[in-house]
């Protein structure tokens, strides 16, 4: 299943303008700086914006087509989605916070396992760390059976050692969903981790030359702070090819 995206969007203070596709079983990252357009972007894949114009082809189903007024609502487009804040239901326990919208009940432990949480099922969201309720927030939007994964700078407020451990969770199933996977983040070694593809976004549009000024500060880096034989991918190499 290959998804396709064009969208062009008037924002305050610049024009939003980009194309991308992205196959099943790969992660692109959106990837620039705060403000640049990329939570704007994803928001319009989820159908929670809508551009001036444009097209968004998940498959064969259309989701959006604004040259012939098709806009199917985010309830229609079979995507899951996570946020920077795990969004899950304060008073409900983890397992039930993954089973709530799931459509076959059996997929609930599984899902807890692969997650690592299923020790943690009894538990409200107080009661788990941050890095928990990231994975039981990835558990439940994996729980709808999502034709598309948005992950929109899910791991940005945790600390690093809790990050690198559920980016190699994303690497290890990214393959097993079969899905397009799409990741925003201004966080150029996460994005060399986890892609598959990067898109720089700067100003609503295409920057290689925004990738290329982060490089020199990157790539020495990423050894330092996240070493290479703690992931499988090896993000110096993907960031190098991207360029």
């Amino acid at each position: 299943m290959l998804l396709n995206a064009i969208i062009t969007k008037k924002l305050a203070h610049f024009d939003l303008n980009l194309t991308f596709s992205c196959p099943a079983g790969e992660l692109l990252t959106l990837a620039g700086p705060s403000g640049s357009g990329k939570t704007t972007i994803i928001r319009i894949l989820a159908g929670l914006d809508k551009p001036d114009s444009g097209t968004v082809v998940l498959g064969s189903k259309t989701l959006l087509d604004s040259s012939k007024n098709i806009y199917l609502e985010p309830r229609s487009r079979k995507l899951g989605y996570v946020f920077q804040e795990a969004s899950l239901f304060p008073h409900l326990s983890v397992y039930k916070n993954v089973a709530f919208g799931c459509i076959n009940p059996s997929l609930v432990t599984p899902l807890l396992e692969l997650m690592e949480i299923s020790h943690l099922s009894s538990k409200k969201p107080a009661h788990v760390s941050g890095g928990e309720r990231q994975r039981a927030a990835l558990a439940q939007a994996l729980a709808s059976e999502p034709e598309m994964l948005l992950l929109d700078e899910p791991f940005s407020a945790l600390d690093i050692k809790t990050r690198h451990s559920l980016q190699q969770t994303i690497l290890n199933i990214k393959k097993q969903l079969n899905i397009p996977i799409i990741l925003v983040t201004h966080d150029v070694q996460e994005a060399a981790v986890l892609s598959d593809q990067i898109v720089a976004v700067e100003d609503g549009k295409r920057s290689e030359d925004w990738l290329q000024r982060f490089q020199a500060i990157v790539l020495p880096a990423i050894d330092r702070v996240a070493p290479r034989h703690w992931l499988e991918s090896d993000p110096v190499e993907k960031l190098s090819s991207t360029a």
